[in-house]
């Protein structure tokens, strides 16, 4: 991300004005001299201004004008748009951003926090679809070979925002990821590894409300996504389940984001399955 730009665009705007406010709020009408703002002692901009009426009308049209500004500055911009990412499933790191995004719920359901045995039934049903096109089977069953085999999931994924119509209104307009898979079994020199596509399915979770007072605050974005498994450079099956990945957005005082953690929806209630650390990103040209 680019510091100097978002000062620039951020920052700088809101500083000129405050310096161009002290300066009016001192201006005195003096008929023998130029009134204007001496920028460090080296020039002075002149100002139309002579009297008190002429004061307050050009504050509260500078006043508009940077509120105008504000209201129309694209933030989305300052985000990158491409990462590159490890997947983990450890209840530590699961916990841990729970903790930092402050779920209760999600699209009207609740986030289970006891999800340890419940999030079997999405490695269950994720197995069944690796064992019947690949010949993998129990590929994530962590109670029954936990410790004879490790997982490692590596890849990269495209999530593009977009500034709407209306006051910082914005939508994800694009959404895919990619992973590659792979099972180191301890007691074997076999690795079994595969590849799965995620796609951003359409829904009401991609608009997304800037709020004033959120700006300095986290807000919280969790587009659905459908998942498919690559045979032979294809996606040829899809599984029978969408996740919600859900990552906080820091837009001030710079922007900053928090690693993705993945629901699934179990009955009434979204279970945590795992999350996503980001290690490279690449910003919006």
């Amino acid at each position: 991300m680019n510091e100097i730009k978002f000062f620039t665009a951020v920052y700088l705007p809101a500083i000129t004005f405050i310096i161009v406010i002290i300066a009016v709020i001192q201006v005195k009408k003096n008929a023998n001299q130029k009134i204007g703002i001496n920028v460090f002692g080296l020039f002075d901009i002149p100002l139309p201004i002579k009297n008190r009426l002429q004061k307050i009308i050009f504050l509260i049209a500078g006043a508009v004008i940077i509120a105008l500004y504000y209201t129309c500055l694209d933030f989305s911009k300052f985000f990158p748009s491409n990462f590159k990412m490890t997947v983990l499933f450890d209840e530590h790191g699961i916990n841990s951003l729970l903790d930092e995004l402050e779920l209760i719920e999600l699209n009207g359901l609740k986030i289970d926090y006891d999800y340890t045995a419940k999030r079997v039934k999405y490695f269950t049903d994720a197995d069944i679809i690796i064992n019947n096109n690949l010949g993998f089977k129990d590929y994530h069953n962590f109670a029954a070979a936990k410790n004879d085999f490790v997982l490692e999931t590596i890849g990269e994924t495209t999530l593009v925002l977009k500034k709407i119509s209306g006051i910082q209104n914005y939508q994800i307009t694009e959404g895919t990821g990619k992973l590659t898979h792979k099972k180191y079994l301890k007691n074997s020199s076999k690795t079994e590894i595969y590849a799965s596509k995620f796609n951003k399915i359409i829904s009401a979770n991609d608009k997304v409300l800037i709020k004033t007072k959120s700006l300095f605050k986290k807000i919280v974005i969790s587009p659905e996504f459908s998942q498919h498994l690559i045979i032979n450079g294809k996606e040829e099956a899809i599984f029978d389940h969408s996740l919600f990945a859900v990552t906080a957005l820091y837009p001030l005082p710079f922007p900053a984001y928090s690693n993705t953690l993945y629901l699934y929806q179990y009955e009434n209630t979204f279970i945590p399955v795992g999350y996503a650390v980001y290690y490279s990103e690449q910003a919006k040209e």
